[in-house]
């Protein structure tokens, strides 16, 4: 049962690519077919015009407002808002999408304050082919900037109209979120500067915490403000951790294909050099040897040798491994919602999950 009411913004309805696979029938009280994700991938892009953002946040006065502002507007995916909105239209079909629109607005705020802070941390002067943020207002604008969106996000939050045993749920799963995402941006960044042998296990529990956190906060909150309780959420849980290190994976695949050898050559950990570990490969072994060897070499003799251990991970079938691997934490994903007993919300998670892994692209 929903928890919020709203009468601005109606639910898209469904469209023929959303229907019910064959064979399986409605549960008690669900609907036929699930939300039209194209619909509401569009209504959340919506909420990030400016126009619109006005109606929700603060007219900025100040500087650090304005430029906050700018950076939560430009672009992206907003695939953790979608994120929100998909679970709790899910949960609440025909309910107006505007009584979730401040905790979609939270969970970007939240993300793009912590993409300042990654390209502060990992020393990035570009994204997506911009200037980062501190690129162009300088380290100390932008750090203060990406606290200020923090603060944002947390305060959408105490602005939802639930109840209060609601809300401290909400803020407690965001503050969870947060420092698990900073105990796996933490490991990344002792390990980049102390480069050692990753071993799977760890990469696992970084991505779990890293990117599967991210994914954690935005369908959690769905959930919550849908109505679900501890017995669904337990499930949810569970299906995030493995899509985030599945998505990763993909991502680290995707990386190793730039032109400068991406994380590999930043010391960065991946999936690739997890595996590489556990090869005995001699060749697999020195090249990655070579590249650890580097590490106060120049950007140019550093890309050179990413690129050599690419070619040689490649030739020992370690991309190849790395592509199972990822299918693996799939079936993963799928395992995880065996004890979810709302068919409808089950298929819209895989529905998900395929949109996200399958889209080639990192998420913003």
């Amino acid at each position: 049962m929903c928890t919020v009411t709203d009468t601005k913004v109606p639910l898209p309805q469904p469209t023929k690519s959303s229907q019910r696979p064959p064979g399986r029938q409605p549960m008690h009280g669900e609907p036929s077919s699930g939300p039209d994700l194209a619909a509401l991938e569009a209504c959340v892009q919506e909420w990030f015009a400016p126009a619109l953002l006005a109606t929700c946040l603060p007219v900025p006065t100040t500087e650090v407002e304005r430029i906050a502002r700018d950076w939560l507007a430009a672009g992206g995916k907003r695939w953790r808002p979608l994120l929100v909105v998909a679970v709790y239209a899910e949960l609440c079909p025909g309910s107006p999408l505007a009584t979730v629109r401040p905790a979609a607005l939270a969970v970007e705020s939240l993300h793009k304050a912590s993409l300042i802070h990654d390209d502060i941390e990992d020393r990035d002067l570009e994204r997506d082919g911009m200037p980062t943020l501190h690129a162009r207002h300088g380290i100390p604008i932008a750090i203060n900037t990406g606290d200020f969106l923090i603060g944002a996000g947390y305060r959408l939050l105490t602005h939802m109209p639930v109840e209060p045993a609601t809300q401290v749920r909400l803020l407690r799963i965001v503050a969870e979120g947060h420092q698990a995402m900073c105990l796996g941006q933490g490991e990344e960044l002792a390990f980049a500067a102390r480069p050692g042998p990753l071993t799977l296990e760890t990469y696992i529990r970084l991505c779990e915490r890293k990117t599967g956190a991210a994914f954690e906060v935005a369908i959690l909150l769905g959930a919550i403000l849908g109505g679900a309780d501890d017995s669904v959420c337990m499930p949810l849980r569970r299906f995030s951790r493995a899509l985030g290190v599945a998505y990763q994976i993909c991502d680290d695949l995707a990386d190793a294909q730039s032109p400068c050898g991406g994380d590999l050559q930043d010391n960065r950990p991946s999936v690739l050099l997890a595996l590489a570990r556990a090869c005995g490969d001699g060749r697999i072994r020195r090249a990655c040897q070579a590249l650890g060897q580097l590490d106060q070499a120049s950007p140019a003799s550093r890309a050179a040798a990413a690129n050599e251990l690419v070619e040689v991970l490649r030739e020992g079938g370690v991309f190849e491994r790395a592509a199972q691997l990822a299918t693996q934490q799939v079936h993963v994903t799928e395992h995880a919602l065996v004890d979810l007993h709302h068919a409808g919300l089950k298929r819209l998670l895989h529905r998900l999950a395929d949109r996200l892994i399958g889209s080639g692209e990192p998420p913003r």
